[in-house]
């Protein structure tokens, strides 16, 4: 009998771990590239206020206090620096990529994620905003309709959903925030 080693058996990923990771991945991200803002990934990541825990915990705080825990991503010191961010972000890693015939079908996991931001957006008066990656794919963002993306590099799917590379986009700073322009 020889001594065979034991296969290597893949680790099994903690999807809530990847998630988290990323979410605080953004949040690092954003608050490099649209300083003077600060961003941090939510308490709970949406889920005190989020979908039906809106009715009964969010009448429950301000509106200063709801910003911090509507989204995944949430500005802490929009006051403090006088700037008054656009969105409400949903953040989305996942580990395969989705084929085009479900962008085309409307059977893509995007049409619900940008349902979840933009439910999560009217809380708090903004719009919604989701940013999103697979294993191995750089991250996209996502918005409706209603917003036009100010970068060349952009594809527009079903609903009117714009996509473009979140490093293009963060290249637009006068996007991401309403009233006072960030200064860089």
């Amino acid at each position: 009998m020889t001594d065979q080693p034991a296969p290597n058996k893949k680790k099994r990923v903690n999807s809530k771990s990847k998630g988290n990771g990323f979410e605080n991945k953004i949040a690092k991200l954003l608050s490099e590239k649209l300083a003077p803002l600060t961003f941090v990934r939510s308490q709970g990541s949406g889920a005190r206020v989020g979908g039906k825990n809106f009715e009964t915990m969010g009448k429950m705080f301000g509106e200063d206090a709801l910003k911090l825990f509507v989204g995944d991503i949430v500005p802490t010191n929009e006051r403090d620096v006088d700037l008054d961010f656009r969105f409400s972000i949903e953040c989305k890693f996942y580990k395969t990529a989705e084929r085009m015939e479900s962008l085309l079908t409307g059977s893509s996991l995007i049409y619900g994620w940008m349902n979840e931001a933009l439910n999560d957006a009217q809380k708090i008066n903004r719009a919604g905003l989701v940013i999103f990656k697979f294993n191995n794919t750089k991250c996209y963002v996502a918005v409706d309709r209603f917003m036009q993306l100010p970068v060349n590099n952009k594809i527009t799917i079903l609903n009117g959903i714009q996509v473009c590379l979140l490093d293009d986009l963060l290249e637009q700073t006068h996007f991401w925030t309403r009233g006072k322009q960030v200064q860089i």
